[in-house]
């Protein structure tokens, strides 16, 4: 299942990007003064990249047939906004990713769309 391939390869880049992040951090702690932004920008990664996960755990839970409302639960959301947040977000398959430096449509936009 490609989800499964999805799910794997961006837990993987949590999992880099977490070690980074505490290198980072840690260096800033030890060395007894962090530079400016350096807090900021490893929170804003680490938000990013949670996003991401989030996003294919929901595509996972999705393909395995799992409801909007199962899925809000552990959120404390409404099947609705369960819904809303996140059906808009598919895989986009390699084949479908242009190479010719045009950016590619966002997930789940319609065809065409050029806003």
């Amino acid at each position: 299942m490609p989800e499964r391939l999805a799910l794997a390869t961006t837990g993987h880049r949590v999992d880099e990007q977490m070690a980074a992040i505490r290198e980072v951090l840690l260096a800033a702690v030890y060395q007894g003064e962090g530079w400016p932004g350096v807090f900021a920008l490893a929170a804003a990664v680490l938000e990013r990249r949670t996003q991401d996960l989030v996003r294919v755990c929901v595509l996972e839970e999705r393909a395995i047939g799992t409801t909007w409302e199962q899925i809000g639960e552990p959120f404390k959301i409404s099947a609705d906004a369960a819904r809303k947040r996140w059906s808009r977000y598919e895989l986009v398959h390699r084949e479908e990713i242009p190479e010719d430096g045009q950016e590619a449509p966002e997930a789940g936009g319609a065809p065409g769309r050029s806003d």
